[in-house]
């Protein structure tokens, strides 16, 4: 490294909102939460240079806050590639085409369960339906997005439905996410990496990859060795 060369950072994440219309199980937001102040954005953006990843989410729902447009037009204005996190609830086809003329990149969904009824168990506040309409019609639009999944106990059988499901929505990528829960909390025994629940987790995983590989759904793992 060069004495006094700025170093360009690979990638940028700009939580833009606190603020959530869903109630995940496995989350720890805090409530009830605030948009970005648009001053604040703005000195965030000096960060944001050419080829920049800047990812527009944190632990709220990005799509909440009222000028997401914008700032995913002044994030691509200056060469950055504008990522948004959702839970798919308030991506209808409007909001996605302002974002994708304003610059939007990419997209990652949250999709916890292929079922509606358990999906709406573990994000309380969506519509499972609506969600799973809002993937396909990104997915038609030609902007790939990224399924996530994170890994609880309820929903470990559903996991190869979920590929099935997105496969069948024409998703080609699912990132099976675990994340941590807090010990002596209420949810700590969702934990798939909880010892009474490793080896449950290992075959529900197992079973969902080889499906994926059947049906040739590029799946990423962001969990535990131990769960391999």
């Amino acid at each position: 490294m060069t004495p006094g060369v700025p170093v360009s950072p690979l990638s940028v994440r700009i939580e833009v909102t606190t603020r959530c219309n869903a109630r995940c199980v496995c989350c720890v937001r805090p409530t009830p939460g605030q948009h970005m102040e648009w001053e604040t954005f703005e000195r965030a953006l000096e960060f944001v240079g050419p080829g920049v990843r800047v990812d527009l989410y944190g632990r709220g729902e990005p799509t909440l806050h009222p000028r997401l447009p914008e700032m995913v037009a002044c994030a691509a204005q200056r060469g950055g590639r504008p990522h948004i996190s959702t839970n798919g609830m308030r991506l209808d086809e409007d909001l996605l085409a302002r974002l994708r003329e304003a610059g939007l990149c990419h997209v990652t969904f949250s999709l916890y369960a292929s079922e509606p009824a358990l999906h709406e168990r573990l994000q309380p506040g969506v519509d499972s339906e609506r969600v799973w309409s809002h993937y396909a019609h990104c997915i038609s639009t030609g902007l790939s997005p990224v399924a996530v999944c994170v890994l609880m106990t309820p929903n470990l059988p559903d996991l190869p439905d979920l590929i099935r499901r997105v496969h069948s929505c024409g998703g080609r990528r699912v990132i099976l996410q675990q994340v941590a829960f807090v010990p002596g909390g209420e949810i700590e025994a969702l934990a798939p990496t909880d010892p009474a629940n490793v080896e449950t987790a290992r075959r529900w995983i197992a079973e969902a990859r080889a499906e994926a590989d059947r049906l040739g759904v590029h799946i990423e793992r962001n969990y535990a060795p131990i769960l391999q």
